[in-house]
C-alpha cells in the first residue's frame, strides 16, 4: 500500500512560480546531491534550492563552490513544515541514488510540480506516464541536466506535467483514501 499526501497542505502555487529547482531531503549519501550540483554545472542560468540538512552539508558547499555554483545553490536548511518550499520551486528534483516510495515526490506532485527524477524504487511507476520521460538513470549528472534543461526551457510544458502530477496525486495518493486501505487491511487481518 502507498503512503499517501495531505492534498490541502501541499498544494499549487497560486501563481506560477519562478523557475527555480528544488529539492527537499537530508544532505546524506543516498540523496546524492553531488549529481544534482554537477547537472547544475551545466545549466549556466539555472538556480537551486537545496531544503535540508546533514552530514553533507559542508562538502556539498564546497562542491558547490569549486563547480563555480556558490551564488546560484542556496542551502536552505532544516523546516518543520516544507510545503511552503514547494511554492517556490518551479521543478522539483530528486537525484537520490536509492529510494523506495520518496514521500517528497508524492509531495512535489501534490504541489503541481513537474519533476525530475532519478530511475530508483517506486519513482517511474508513481509518475503519471507524461512525466516519466523526465526519469534519468542515477548517478548521471548530464542525463539529469538534460531533462532540466528541456524543462527549465518550456513553461507549458512544466505547467502541463504540474496540472497531471497533481491530478495523479489527487487520483491515487490522497491521504485520507490511503488512511482507510491502511485501516481497512489492519481490520481484515485482525479478523483473519
Amino acid at each position: 500500500l502507498p503512503n499517501g499526501v495531505d492534498l490541502e497542505r501541499f498544494r499549487p502555487a497560486p501563481a506560477p512560480a519562478a523557475c527555480l529547482v528544488g529539492t527537499v531531503g537530508g544532505l546524506r549519501p543516498e540523496k546524492d546531491h553531488d549529481t544534482l550540483l554537477r547537472a547544475l554545472a551545466e545549466l549556466p542560468m539555472a538556480r537551486a534550492e537545496l531544503v535540508g540538512a546533514g552530514p553533507l552539508e559542508g562538502a556539498l558547499r564546497s562542491t558547490a563552490a569549486a563547480l563555480g555554483l556558490a551564488d546560484r545553490v542556496q542551502f536552505a536548511g532544516a523546516t518543520h513544515d516544507t510545503a511552503a518550499c514547494y511554492q517556490r520551486f518551479g521543478v522539483f528534483v530528486l537525484s537520490s541514488a536509492t529510494e523506495q516510495l520518496p514521500l517528497v515526490l508524492l509531495e512535489a506532485m501534490a504541489s503541481g510540480l513537474p519533476v525530475v527524477a532519478t530511475d530508483v524504487g517506486d519513482v517511474r511507476a508513481t509518475l503519471p506516464e507524461g512525466s516519466r520521460r523526465f526519469v534519468v538513470p542515477p548517478r548521471a549528472p548530464q542525463a539529469l541536466a538534460k531533462a532540466l534543461a528541456e524543462l527549465l526551457a518550456d513553461p507549458a510544458l512544466r505547467a502541463t506535467l504540474g496540472a497531471a502530477n497533481r491530478a495523479a496525486a489527487e487520483q491515487r495518493f490522497d491521504a485520507r483514501t490511503c488512511l482507510s486501505r491502511f485501516l481497512d487491511l489492519y481490520a481484515r487481518t485482525a479478523r483473519g
